[in-house]
């Protein structure tokens, strides 16, 4: 199964996407900023869907979610989803498995995806939200043209995902609505990233792609791996 981050991995250089998830020669480090993002993620999960208070350290963010959490219908968090390589919606993870684990995905799906929060009640309009930290100042719509597409594929009633990525930290909200009328264009662009990655796969061919983020890179055994603190 592939995903937007898996997708954004490959588009940002083919022979990272080799290394972290073919090769597996990255061993995987989690940053103390990821480790708060997590930790974010985990507090809103709680407050929006079952209304657990805050902790006392993240009570700055309550007036960022207390909305969401004050809306009607079904809120979904950490919802999983996924797609087929028709365009359809399947289980996320395998249906053999009666107990399964995160890692155990279905392995006929083309896509899918966690969603943060999604909320649906009996209008033909869902919203789904994201949680970024930092300060938004370039935001990858991408990711959630795709869980809009998911989420109309999931729920048949459903003409209109209002979609946003929430960046706490800069306590701004980034909006973007999709259309059902747009799912066919939507499902054909990531048909063309998903066949790229499995040309790859089928050729073994993995290009480098030296960009401005070699810097970051965690394949430091790149010929175009850079220093940045050196």
């Amino acid at each position: 199964m592939h995903s937007y981050s898996s997708i954004k991995d490959f588009k940002q250089c083919p022979a990272l996407y080799y290394e972290k998830r073919v090769a597996k020669s990255v061993k995987f480090v989690q940053s103390p900023e990821a480790q708060r993002g997590e930790r974010i993620h985990k507090a809103f999960e709680d407050y929006v869907g079952a209304g657990v208070p805050l902790p006392e350290e993240l009570l700055r963010f309550e007036p960022l979610v207390y909305d969401l959490a004050q809306m009607d219908g079904v809120k979904l968090t950490e919802h999983p989803m996924a797609i087929d390589y028709a365009g359809n919606f399947v289980p996320y993870h395998d249906p053999a498995v009666a107990k399964p684990k995160p890692w155990d995905v279905n392995k006929d799906a083309m896509l899918g995806g966690i969603a943060d929060l999604v909320a649906l009640n009996e209008a033909p309009i869902a919203i789904y939200i994201d949680y970024k930290t930092g300060k938004g100042k370039y935001p990858d719509l991408e990711q959630c043209e795709l869980m809009a597409y998911m989420i109309m594929a999931e729920h048949e009633w459903v003409n209109r995902v209002d979609t946003g990525l929430l960046f706490v930290d800069a306590g701004k909200l980034i909006e973007r609505s999709y259309l059902r009328s747009e799912m066919p264009e939507i499902i054909e662009r990531w048909r063309v990233q998903v066949a790229r990655i499995e040309t790859a796969k089928a050729t073994n061919v993995w290009q480098r792609k030296p960009n401005n983020l070699c810097g970051w890179c965690p394949v430091t055994h790149c010929p175009d791996w850079v220093d940045r603190n050196g």
